[in-house]
């Protein structure tokens, strides 16, 4: 499927489900902002509250107020991770059939375990991957600034510049584009929920083998709508329609097909009459 396709695709399912893409997306998204915020709260509170006078000195006290902001961050991030499947899983479980948006359904634990599982996984990857790309940059940066207190030719200096920035854009790009190794995880595990953790991962990776490069590509084609959006196209047309692009693209790279209806009788529309003569 090319992306043309998928967008022009996304655009005729989003239309056929009406308002309640975008309701669905905002009550999710909601969700999702709402946990994430509370984890920084909580994060925020504890971090207040070690480096504050307010502490007790290693009271229960003190221990119970650690303990209940620590599974504060704990919970509401595992819910941030949970929200953000549920999205996901809905949107690709809508491009493949023609069932209708759950926004509340059960997913069972040994799931969720495996998605909190993978989602930390998959973000400490990230994490490690984006310093090994941005380091030739930040090496730059301080060799830059250490020559700087004893001072730097003129000429010299707009060249380090010219080369701080390469370095610093490229590695943003490049670990974008690596990034997009374990974009699948959600989709994987909706559409095989009965992988272990290391057949998951590998069937993420599958799915996105040799499509790092074109599936960062067409998440960058966006970038345009969400600028867009700010003063023109409303975000609630523009999340749905993102997202139903990206299930369209994860469907194709997975190889789902929609499944097609079949009619319980064959209708004949006109009976073959026998030459008679």
């Amino acid at each position: 499927m090319k992306n043309t396709s998928a967008k022009l695709t996304a655009r005729l399912i989003n239309s056929g489900y009406g308002l309640k893409n975008g309701l669905f997306t905002f009550v999710m998204l909601a969700f999702k902002y709402i946990f994430l915020l509370s984890a920084v709260f909580c994060a925020v509170t504890l971090y207040t509250f070690v480096y504050s006078d307010f502490s007790g000195g290693g009271t229960v006290a003190d221990a119970m107020y650690y303990a209940l902001f620590s599974l504060g961050i704990a919970f509401s991030l595992c819910f941030y991770v949970l929200s953000s499947y549920t999205l996901k899983s809905e949107y690709i479980k809508t491009s493949v059939s023609d069932s209708d948006f759950e926004f509340f359904k059960f997913i069972s634990l040994d799931i969720q375990l495996k998605i909190i599982y993978l989602h930390f996984l998959r973000f400490f990857r990230n994490i490690f991957l984006t310093a090994f790309y941005l380091s030739p940059a930040a090496a730059t940066a301080v060799v830059t600034l250490y020559f700087l207190k004893d001072g730097i030719d003129r000429l010299i200096f707009p060249a380090v510049i010219l080369l701080f920035a390469i370095l610093l854009f490229s590695g943003i790009y490049f670990s974008f584009v690596s990034m997009q190794r374990l974009a699948f995880i959600d989709e994987t595990v909706f559409l095989n929920p009965g992988l272990s953790v290391s057949q998951t991962l590998k069937k993420a990776r599958q799915s996105t083998y040799g499509k790092c490069f074109s599936l960062a590509k067409f998440k960058l084609s966006f970038a345009i709508w969400f600028l867009l959006c700010i003063f023109i196209i409303p975000v609630f047309f523009v999340v749905p329609y993102y997202l139903r692009c990206i299930s369209l693209y994860a469907k194709q790279a997975f190889g789902v097909k929609a499944p097609k209806p079949v009619a319980e009788k064959p209708v004949i529309l006109m009976k073959p009459v026998k030459n008679t003569v």
